[in-house]
């Protein structure tokens, strides 16, 4: 099962007000950079507590955005922000949003480990009954 659930779009937006209290979300930006050198990373923005809307919450971190189309675009990064920290800049696209994705608990998988590790033992030793311990190996 993949760790994350990716979104893009509408639903990355809406998806920001999914993301638990002081919790960090995970972005994928991309885009020209003030040296005009292309940039396409990932970044982890620090969000505070639940807001209105998933545009206020992204504003209190410091990232002004503007649905584009399909892409969200950053229309303003606060001065001296965590965004800005991270190197988000006005102008860059918010390709994805990335979410932790409901999956099984790793331990699940002892039960089958268990299970073969069983199997093995229980053929190991219905072998050893049917061998003759004092028998000695035949001659090639």
């Amino acid at each position: 099962f993949p760790p994350y659930e990716r979104l893009h779009g509408a639903d990355a937006v809406e998806a920001v007000n999914a993301v638990p209290d002081n919790d960090r979300l995970r972005l994928f930006i991309e885009g020209i950079n003030i040296d005009g050198d292309e940039v396409a990373k990932g970044v982890l923005l620090p969000l505070g507590p639940k807001a209105d809307n998933a545009k206020a919450r992204l504003a209190a971190a410091g990232v002004k955005v503007v649905p584009f189309g399909e892409d969200i675009q950053v229309v303003g990064v606060d001065f001296g922000s965590q965004a800005e920290k991270l190197g988000i800049e006005q102008g860059f696209k918010i390709t994805a949003v990335e979410l932790p994705n409901d999956r099984p608990a790793k331990e699940w998988m002892f039960l089958p480990a268990f299970i073969v590790l069983g199997l093995i033992v229980m053929i190991q030793r219905r072998r050893a009954k049917h061998t003759d311990p004092h028998a000695t190996p035949a001659a090639a």
